[in-house]
């Protein structure tokens, strides 16, 4: 089935406005905007926020709704090598409540240095920070990365507007 059979099965009509998936920019500054926010245990919502809950209430504001758990979270999007990850990818971890090899602890990608350094947004105990992913608390528990943000061209806008005037465009089909 085409993608426009798609649009036209679902509803679609003329001038429809369809979300289009964030950039990786914009995910990253909305998520450096919760730096130094306090950490919450178990808290997915409000103003303390656990990692799961901050990543989450991130992709929220862009109407990507991700499930409230790492543990569930680490089964959306597509598994990504570590030396692939890009900005925006998602990264895993074990954390001490989880034990070794079973995520507990999710991060955000917000660059990769040309050194090979990648830097990641979390929150943890002490707060939403920005830690190297290399460093000896989070290197030695990585699990897996994720993405979740579908390529798109950084010449392409923000929304898609379908240009059909009428249903005549069904016809084409």
């Amino acid at each position: 089935m085409s993608f426009l059979c798609l649009l036209l099965s679902a509803g679609i009509t003329a001038n429809t406005v369809l979300p289009v998936p964030p950039m990786p920019s914009e995910v990253v500054s909305r998520a450096l905007s919760y730096l130094g926010r306090p950490y919450g245990a178990e808290q997915r919502k409000g103003p303390n926020l656990d990692c799961s809950g901050f990543v989450r209430d991130v992709f929220a504001g862009f109407g990507v709704h991700l499930p409230a758990t790492s543990r569930e979270q680490v089964l959306v999007g597509v598994p990504v090598p570590r030396e692939e990850l890009r900005t925006g990818d998602l990264v895993f971890f074990s954390s001490p409540s989880s034990g070794p090899g079973k995520v507990g602890h999710v991060g955000l990608v917000i660059d990769v240095a040309g050194n090979g350094r990648t830097w990641i947004v979390h929150s943890s105990t002490r707060g939403v920070r920005i830690d190297s992913l290399g460093c000896t608390g989070l290197g030695s528990r990585y699990i897996e990365g994720r993405r979740i943000l579908s390529d798109r061209p950084t010449d392409q806008p923000d929304t898609f507007v379908s240009d059909f005037d009428d249903d005549e465009d069904a016809n084409l089909l």
